[in-house]
Order: structure tokens, then sequence, then C-alpha cells
């Protein structure tokens, strides 16, 4: 059964169709309103149905009654139990909703209220919803991962050709235009011809061509984050084109990832002590010429760095190799920024701010133009860390 059936401007809120959220129509203008049903099924069993409704309405169930045909016998009961009154009688949605329809458009009458609707503007048009739910209904239900009360914000689910799942969320304006963002590194361009309008299901189309030009940048990322010990970006997404890889000894790569060209050497940053770096960074630089563009990022790099991988999970908790947290204030992030500069000598980390405050506050280091020079708080060596500007 389609809510259209009952209530045109009413949206299902579960799959057991028992909760309702939309407008009710009621002398040509829209009012919001909320229904939990709970019908029972033994015969002369009561429903209870809970009701949330447009303030304004709620506010005129709250008065007395006045004189008229439905209070002959009781002026002291209230607008609200007539309504429970007349809607405790209802066994199915149709019923419930024309009673309900009935009853409310009788109150306004008696009471001369026509308001102009107490909904926000970009809510306040038939027409918004009905398109709204036409593109819905376009596309599937079963496409529609999420959807706020007011309409006015849509999850639409899609999959790649690798069964990959991605969420676009796409936000309706007051003039239902729609605006979408993915967690993609590219975002589908959304052009039509003769100010033709932009539908859920063209929005849908685009960004499964946008999926499938990223088919090699998702599985480029998503296996360097299944088999590498991804240090940075902490929760990495698909829209992330960073890596910053552990590699061991407190040390690691960071490399930008062409979404265009994702298996093509990527700019590498090395991190780390240069006892540590030094040796990968040459490997990589003299060996270019084993690169295979058809192999994955991950092979690649290790082929010319010389290296393998360690995987997050194959690291014991007693092994602090790739520990990354800073030696000063043991914290991974500080003000947003990750551990940055690592000792020669005892590869511990560092934030560079932590460095140079420790530095600051010894009394034989010295600063010469933007950095500042002491020893190391852990091993006494050499060390040394550009001075940050607050």
């Amino acid at each position: 059964m389609s809510s259209s059936d009952f209530l045109p401007l009413c949206v299902p809120r579960n799959k057991e169709l028992t909760r309702f959220h939309g407008y009710i129509t009621l002398w040509n203008q829209q009012y919001a309103c909320e229904v939990d049903f709970n019908f029972q099924e033994k015969d002369g069993d009561k429903p209870t149905t809970k009701i949330r409704l447009d303030p304004e309405l709620q506010r005129l169930l709250s008065t007395k009654q006045i004189q008229h045909q439905y209070n002959s016998t009781n002026q002291q009961s209230t607008y609200q139990d007539l309504l429970v009154q007349r809607l405790s009688q209802c066994k199915n949605y149709n019923s419930f909703f024309s009673e309900l329809k009935d009853v409310l458009e009788k109150i306004l009458k008696v009471q001369h209220t026509h308001k102009q609707p107490t909904v926000q503007d970009d809510l306040a048009s038939t027409e918004y919803y009905k398109q709204i739910m036409s593109d819905l209904d376009e596309i599937g239900w079963d496409k529609v991962s999420d959807l706020n009360t007011d309409l006015s914000s849509i999850s639409v689910s899609i999959k790649d050709i690798a069964g990959r799942e991605h969420i676009i969320k796409v936000d309706v304006s007051k003039n239902n235009e729609y605006t979408c963002t993915a967690q993609l590194p590219i975002q589908a361009e959304l052009k039509t011809k003769n100010n033709e309008r932009i539908t859920l299901k063209k929005i849908k189309i685009e960004y499964e061509h946008v999926l499938h030009s990223l088919q090699d940048f998702l599985s480029t990322v998503e296996d360097l984050d299944q088999n590498t010990w991804v240090l940075d970006p902490e929760n990495p997404t698909f829209a992330h084109c960073m890596r910053r890889i552990g590699i061991g000894n407190h040390s690691s790569i960071q490399i930008e990832i062409d979404p265009k060209q994702p298996k093509a050497p990527p700019e590498v940053r090395f991190l780390g002590a240069d006892s540590i770096i030094t040796p990968i960074r040459d490997a990589y630089n003299q060996n270019h010429h084993e690169w295979v563009i058809d192999s994955s990022l991950r092979l690649n790099l290790e082929r010319t760095m010389k290296i393998t991988f360690p995987r997050r999970r194959t690291v014991t908790q007693n092994d602090d190799d790739m520990s990354e947290k800073c030696s000063i204030c043991y914290s991974y992030r500080m003000e947003g920024k990750v551990p940055d500069k690592v000792c020669d000598t005892c590869c511990q980390p560092f934030h560079s701010m932590c460095l140079v405050e420790w530095l600051r506050s010894i009394p034989k280091s010295h600063t010469s133009f933007d950095t500042i020079s002491g020893t190391c708080p852990y091993c006494s060596s050499a060390i040394s860390a550009k001075v940050y500007n607050k």
C-alpha cells in the first residue's frame, strides 16, 4: 500500500508502515503532522495512536469547543476530546485519515481560522513535496538510506561495480533544487539542457558514471587501507587522496594519490630519523625503472623502496615500533597535527611544536634564524626544530 492512497503528502518512516510524517491539507493549506499507528489485532480493541500536529492546530485542539453540532450537550470539552472520540472508532489508515481531515476542517471552519502555514518558507509549497516524492518513487525507496523529517536532506545509496556502497548526500533548496556531495575525490557535474530540472535519478546516474571512472582509485586506496598501517587520516575515506603510512622505527611516508592516475608514481614525503629514511628514499629515487604501471600502487612502492609495509593487525601491543605518539605530550594529534619530527639517534617521535617548547625550556639551547637547537629529551643527542608561529 502506498502512502499516497490515504495521505498524499505523508512519508512512511518505517518499513512496517506504522509511522508517517508529512503534511495534511486543510482548506488548501498544509499543516505539519506526524502519526504513530498501533492498530490492535483483536476485534474490539481500540487503536493506540499518537498524533503530533502543527503548533497552531495543537493550540486550537486545546481550546474549549464553542456551540456547534458536535457539543450541544457538553460545552466544557475541548476539540482534542472530540478528536480522540472520533478517531478511537477508526480501524484502518483510510478511515483514520478521513476522520482526521474531516474533524480538523470543521474545527477550522468553526473557528474561522484560515491561517498562513507556520512551517518554513522552503516547506510551504505542495508541489515541493509532490516533486520530491515523485523523485523518490522514481529511484526506488530501497536506494534511500536516510531521510530527514522535512525532506530537506536525502541520503541516496549506490554501489560501484565492485560492490562498495557509497552515500550521496542530497540537500534540497526552497526552490526544489538539489545540491549533492559524496565521499569521493571528484564530484558529479550536474548539467542539463534547456534548463531541464535535475532529478534524483539523474544525480544517481551521474554519480554512477563518476564511480565507474574512479574504480582504479577506489581499489588503490582500499588496498592501502586494508594492507598497510595508515597513520593519517585517522579515519580514511574515499574522499582522501593523502595517506601517511607507517614503515616502522617511528618512521613513515606520506603520499598524495592522483584520482585520475592512481597507479602512477606519487609524490612521496619521507618522515622519520635520517638513519632510517635515507636508504629508503635513495632506493625509491634509484629504482623508478622497476615501476610496473599495471601493478598496484602498494606493490610498486614496496618494490622500489625495497621494503614491506607492516599491516596494522600484525603489530603486537608490546611492539611500539609503529607508535607515532609524541614522546613529549604522549598524544598523537595536537591541534590537528601529528608527530612530524624524529630523533636521529633514539628514533623517538615528537610534534614540532612540543619539541620547540621543550628546547626553549632548557638553558643550553640556542636559536639561529627560524631554527632552535638543543638536545633530545630522551637520549640527549643533538636535535633541532623549526620555530613555529603562534
